[in-house]
């Protein structure tokens, strides 16, 4: 009788335990799951480029490689690297949130804001160096049919601006600033440079959406890197030729109709060949845009900065998309 007692009295203590490792078992199960749809989306070409718009696996570890060479672990998980960049990329793709992605790859939500915040920095620094400043001599030895035209021969690059949504700022000069008339609604909005072969050459930092288009040229650095002789393709919104004047560069621009009671034939003919030309940045900003966390409305929260930084998140989630979409097929033929 002594001996059930006292088995009675480490039942319950057993049943802790069994509970504690059912947990434990689930938990591991639940990881083995994840880990085996993670890697069926680095295995499947298809599931890659829908994921996160690169198109093999090859692309991924090449850019996996660079990112390692910078990485400094800082968050304790049981995520492999390449399974923390798959992480970080499907929430550029795919704009999912953190509550989805803790739930795809079997994390915590704080773990998987910290992840995104860590590879970010990584990305920015890597993704730098694929949004180059193109040569005069590059352009030209890679220059498509589209711009084989004597009037296009010496476009340097293809200049426009777009805005993306936020949410309403709670302060009033905030409110101001960002607020579009354009748009109808609060928007950060950013300069994007192309090469005539398509690939994003420059992009600014974010602006609020109340600032021009000639403001925005002005003051993002894009006059610190054109050279006496540049040409570059630009929309009407880009009334600024004296600045690039100043540099010895020229600007190709539509005809205004602003106080015309008609172009002339000869106008006509120039615009439509202009904007012929110049979808192909629209074209590339679409592809940009094909990045999701791009086409939603953002935080207010991505446009902060850490004390010990000048740049905010959205600053580094424009170079590292820009990055990512020049990595993907050119939109242009040669």
């Amino acid at each position: 009788m002594k001996k059930v007692a006292e088995y009675e009295k480490m039942v319950p203590a057993m049943l802790k335990k069994q509970k504690a490792l059912s947990v434990v078992n689930e938990n591991l199960r639940s990881q083995l799951l994840a880990q085996d749809e993670i890697h069926q989306i680095l295995n499947s070409k298809k599931l890659l480029e829908f994921y996160i718009g690169i198109q093999n696996r090859d692309a991924f570890n090449v850019l996996l490689d660079l990112c390692q060479e910078e990485w400094q672990p800082s968050v304790e998980t049981h995520l492999e690297p390449a399974s923390q960049l798959l992480l970080v990329l499907m929430r550029l793709r795919l704009g999912l949130l953190f509550k989805d992605l803790a739930h795809r790859f079997k994390i915590c939500y704080s773990t998987a804001s910290l992840i995104f915040s860590d590879w970010m920095n990584i990305l920015y620094a890597v993704g730098q160096t694929f949004v180059m400043w193109c040569t005069k001599k590059s352009i030209r030895r890679n220059l498509p049919a589209a711009f084989q035209n004597p009037t296009f021969k010496k476009v340097r690059g293809l200049i426009d601006c777009t805005e993306v949504f936020i949410e309403r700022p709670t302060s009033l000069n905030a409110r101001a600033q960002t607020y579009s008339s354009y748009k109808g609604h609060n928007t950060v909005k950013f300069l994007v440079v192309t090469t005539p072969a398509g690939g994003i050459s420059f992009v600014s930092k974010a602006w609020g959406g109340r600032a021009s288009d000639k403001e925005i040229t002005a003051n993002c650095g894009l006059l610190d890197l054109v050279e006496p002789g540049d040409v570059y393709l630009v929309d009407r919104g880009f009334n600024c030729e004296e600045l690039f004047a100043t540099k010895g560069c020229s600007l190709l621009i539509p005809a205004f109709t602003k106080g015309k009671s008609q172009l002339s034939g000869e106008e006509v003919i120039r615009s439509r060949q202009y904007s012929n030309v110049r979808i192909h940045v629209e074209r590339r900003i679409g592809k940009l845009k094909n990045y999701r966390i791009l086409s939603r409305t953002l935080p207010i929260s991505v446009l902060k900065h850490r004390s010990d930084e000048d740049i905010c998140i959205l600053d580094k989630i424009l170079v590292v998309c820009s990055a990512l979409s020049n990595l993907q097929v050119s939109i242009m033929k040669t």
